[in-house]
């Protein structure tokens, strides 16, 4: 039904066809044999500024009492069949006011102004003693009468109480008279009397009976917001019976007074009008031609349809079966992992993330697995993201197998049912214990992790066919075996790419605090992970999160990475050191060290960071310990503050090639 509707609307809007006419004038054709316009009064054409000056345009002569127009030299009918009975149409152009003292130099002096026009064959040409206020566009007799039929939008820059201006630099909507019917106050980069060059853009819409003015100086890009806009029927005006003769014509006019000293200039214009035509009889050319523009259009919208349905079978297709095929890992049906999960049971709910839930499962050969469940509601709300992410886990992780990175057993892809079953990991993820005041994990069970992440983020990087960049590390994603041993996990943001291609352009993702300053630039390396494999590593050392310190330190909305420096570079290491550590004297060296590469991973150059194979090396209890480095220019935040920061620090190399990826 929404189909057979969307036709018969295309059908019944091409029914009413726009019969549109437009036009373009430069420089150029202003000036060409064949010119576009036709002028009267004092309007010329200025070599010099390759423009049309609508007044005098002479320096050595006082422009006063000075007033010209010009006309495109076709006229245009805008009734129609519309609605409203008139035709719709916009138009824009680029114009200065000059303004000069009476000695010729430009600066800021007494003015008229200057407007576009819709006038009548009749009044094409300029009115007599139409200088001054009248802009060209009237004179005495005109003011105010019906039958002058037109419709202006002034740029005057002189206020004149006895027509009702509101400033001495203004915008306003004339029909049949210069009193505005509606105006706008043009001041700051619009202000008329500075000299700027400006483009206007003006707009009526027949549908909504709307007239809009546009303005930017030194810009041709259209704004998106309107200086002025008017409703004709909520004043009472009915454009049908202003622009109701066959032959009306477009163009500018503008004016000087006797004390004005004042250039107009118009550099370029175009105008295009859309009006609404109806044919009687299925002869007439137009309908033949409608219709079988109709029964094309039709049937390209059948097409499309079929194409968006096949596409989306082929998509569900190659979800379902080829990805499968691709990374060998084993298939599961919903209903065996329904019932490992014992119908999904809250009592075995591990956790819930943005997209999915985390389920502990029993397969049939009793083995216990992870299930990670996506969120129907949420994957409705973003599928393609939701099941992008799911996909990148099977592509990542279901081809990868190392003894610090979590296995991925099997998934299911059935009737919009998404799992992924994982390894079960008994002591769950870091932050349970790292966060948790009642947590009890000893350094050298913290150590411990951190070489396993560290292990496996240097497999990512460098251990593989092709370079794995996670993208999320963080201690929520650091899963625990039996005996604490680390393995990393949430393959969801991962990317594959070549090795030795420097940075890539990806659209920032992962968790604020253990984000990389130029992930917020939208470029990422390896190097990234090894930042946020610091800011891990200041978290395990210290037992706090990333983006916040206790209460007791009176300053919550510190940074973590910010106070380690400063207690680094100060000497005072130890007292960022978790109070919790009872061996923490004994094993000062390697906490130390620990802290030291965190902040040297966390460096604001990324090509400064070592590499996941030399932080291996540096975690080992025979390597050096490192100096601090340098406080930055200024202090980092895990924000897109990060992005106008200055780091300092010269880096340092553990058999490490110090490739500067940039």
């Amino acid at each position: 039904m929404e189909v057979k509707a969307l036709v018969l609307a295309s059908l019944l809007s091409f029914l009413r066809l726009a019969a549109g006419q437009s036009f373009t004038l430069s420089s150029a054709s202003f000036n060409s044999e064949e010119r576009g316009y036709l002028s009267s009064g004092d309007a010329t054409y200025e070599p010099s500024c390759g423009c049309v000056h609508l007044t005098t345009s002479e320096w050595n002569q006082q422009p006063v009492n000075s007033s010209g127009r010009i006309v495109y030299r076709h006229p245009f009918d805008f009734r129609d069949d519309s609605l409203r009975g008139v035709a719709s149409f916009n138009t824009s152009f680029t114009f200065q006011i000059v303004r000069v003292f009476e000695d010729g130099n430009s600066g800021i002096g007494p003015g008229a102004g200057m407007a576009f026009m819709l006038v009548p064959e009749a009044n094409m040409r300029l009115p007599k003693n139409s200088y001054g206020f009248y802009m060209g566009l009237l004179n005495e007799t005109m003011q105010g009468n019906n039958s002058t039929h037109m419709l202006a939008v002034e740029f005057d820059d002189v206020l004149n109480t006895d027509v009702g201006d509101p400033s001495a630099s203004h915008a306003g909507v004339d029909i049949n008279s210069v009193i505005s019917v509606a105006t706008a106050n043009l001041t700051g980069e619009f202000n008329l009397t500075a000299n700027y060059t400006l483009t206007a853009w003006i707009e009526y819409d027949a549908t909504t009976d709307c007239l809009e003015v546009r303005m930017a100086r030194n810009s041709t890009e259209r704004p998106r917001e309107f200086l002025l806009r008017t409703n004709f029927s909520s004043r009472g005006w009915k454009l049908s019976g202003v622009l109701n003769q066959e032959r009306m014509y477009v163009g500018f006019s503008a004016a000087t007074g006797q004390d004005c000293f004042q250039f107009h200039r118009l550099y370029a214009w175009n105008f295009t009008m859309s009006r609404v035509t109806k044919c009687n009889g299925v002869d007439c050319p137009v309908v033949k031609v409608l219709v079988a523009l109709s029964v094309a259009l039709a049937l390209a919208l059948m097409v499309a349809l079929a194409m968006v349905v096949v596409f989306r079978r082929t998509k569900k297709i190659a979800y379902t079966i080829h990805m499968p095929e691709s990374v060998g890992i084993t298939r599961f049906s919903f209903k065996e992992l329904r019932s490992a999960t014992r119908g999904f049971s809250k009592k075995l709910l591990l956790g819930r993330g943005g997209f999915a839930s985390v389920y502990k499962g029993t397969l049939k050969d009793r083995t216990a697995v992870a299930i990670k469940y996506l969120n129907r509601d949420k994957a409705e709300a973003d599928s393609e993201n939701s099941i992008a992410q799911f996909v990148a886990e099977i592509r990542v992780i279901g081809q990868l197998r190392h003894r610090n990175l979590v296995g991925l057993k099997g998934f299911c892809f059935e009737r919009a049912k998404f799992c992924l079953v994982y390894e079960y990991m008994p002591n769950r993820s870091l932050d349970k214990h790292l966060f948790d005041p009642k947590g009890k994990l000893e350094w050298h069970q913290r150590l411990a992790i951190l070489r396993g992440v560290a292990e496996g983020l240097a497999f990512l990087h460098e251990g593989w066919q092709q370079r794995v960049l996670h993208r999320d590390v963080k201690a929520a994603n650091v899963l625990l075996d039996a005996s604490f041993g680390a393995k990393l996990g949430d393959f969801g943001f991962s990317k594959l790419v070549d090795h030795g291609t420097g940075s890539w352009y990806m659209t920032a993702v992962g968790t604020t605090g253990y984000m990389a300053p130029e992930l917020y630039t939208g470029r990422a390396t390896e190097r990234s992970d090894v930042y946020s494999f610091g800011i891990l590593a200041l978290e395990v050392v210290s037992g706090r999160r990333a983006t916040s310190l206790s209460k007791d330190k009176n300053d919550e909305d510190s940074v973590l990475l910010d106070w380690v420096r400063e207690l680094a570079c100060d000497g005072r290491d130890m007292e960022a050191v978790d109070p919790r550590l009872h061996e923490a004297a004994a094993r000062a060296e390697d906490i130390v060290r620990a802290i030291r590469l965190g902040l040297h991973c966390c460096q604001l150059e990324a090509y400064k960071r070592p590499t996941m194979r030399a932080c291996c090396q540096l975690l080992q209890s025979n390597a050096a310990c490192l100096e601090a480095p340098p406080m930055p220019a200024i202090v980092s935040s895990p924000s897109v503050r990060g992005l106008s920061l200055d780091g300092s620090g010269e880096g340092f190399n553990v058999d490490d090639d110090a490739n500067h990826s940039s």
